[in-house]
């Protein structure tokens, strides 16, 4: 799971799940099958996932607020 800086700004964010992203695929060439990438919040949710764009992803985790998040996570 990456969670980036509370008070990261967007090209902050953005290098960081880019990164996370470049991680994975080393780890891939290096033979690990690892296929899942968790990162991201709410407040930074769509830098998170146009980060993966190039990959395909197969879930998106959201919940509707703080307070429910580990009650009512919904998979779309």
């Amino acid at each position: 799971m990456c969670v980036a800086k509370a008070d990261a700004g967007e090209a902050e964010l953005r290098e960081a799940f880019g990164r996370m992203r470049v991680l994975l695929a080393e780890l891939n060439a290096a033979g690990v099958a690892a296929d899942v990438l968790s990162m991201g919040m709410s407040g930074d949710m769509e830098i998170a996932v146009a980060a993966v764009q190039p990959m395909s992803a197969s879930a998106v985790r959201f919940s509707a607020d703080e307070t429910t998040a580990n009650k009512s996570d919904e998979a779309v």
